[in-house]
């Protein structure tokens, strides 16, 4: 899982490249712009810079109505 702390000059750029991904993509409703990707290119562009913050906590995902019921007996065992 991925969460981002992100500054303005970064969401700045982020704002570019999103205009510059509708432009290029304008009409392609099944394309996505994909902000680990496009961070990953800021980085390597050396347009900014990141620090890596590690945890060992867990994290339960709910993106789809069947993962319910496997988060709930997580939940529920603790």
């Amino acid at each position: 899982m991925n969460l981002f702390g992100l500054i303005k000059d970064t969401l700045q750029k982020l704002e570019v490249l999103l205009q510059e991904f509708k432009q290029k993509n304008a009409g392609n409703r099944t394309i996505e712009c994909l902000l680990p990707q496009e961070i990953g290119n800021l980085i390597e562009e050396k347009a900014i810079t990141m620090n890596l913050l590690q945890t060992d906590d867990q994290w339960h995902g709910l993106t789809h109505p069947q993962d319910e019921e496997q988060v709930r007996k997580k939940l529920n065992r603790k």
